[in-house]
């Protein structure tokens, strides 16, 4: 799975601009895309900065949503105040797991994938 995660420095007063902004644009043409595994949008109203981050099942899935952001970022142009910053990450899934051996002992087994570099994007 990857992630495509998004920083936007918004205008004064623009943050709930913003935030409707991806729910009403970003949400709906992500949802009819192949490979979306769903969108977390974070903010931060003392900074007004907020995050939007997008998952994606496959690398391949990954120029959809480069194409949906390209159109996401003119619209975010008029209330930002500045280029908006992103990148691609994998995710990095951990499962962590207690259980009781035999002999009543208790016993946590951990694993991950391995890290994948990460690459900028527009």
């Amino acid at each position: 799975m990857y992630a495509r995660v998004r920083w936007e420095q918004m205008q004064p007063g623009r943050l709930a601009d913003g935030v409707a902004l991806l729910r009403e644009y970003s949400a709906p043409v992500a949802r009819r895309a192949r490979g979306f595994g769903g969108l977390f949008v974070l903010t931060d109203p003392t900074t007004e900065t907020m995050m939007e981050i997008s998952l994606w099942e496959t690398e391949a899935d990954l120029p959809v949503s480069a194409l949906h952001a390209g159109k996401l970022r003119a619209l975010l142009r008029t209330i930002s105040t500045q280029a908006s910053v992103a990148a691609i990450f994998t995710v990095v899934v951990w499962e962590d797991r207690d259980h009781r051996d035999g002999a009543g002992r208790s016993e946590t087994a951990s694993r991950c994938l391995p890290p994948v570099p990460v690459t900028p994007t527009d």
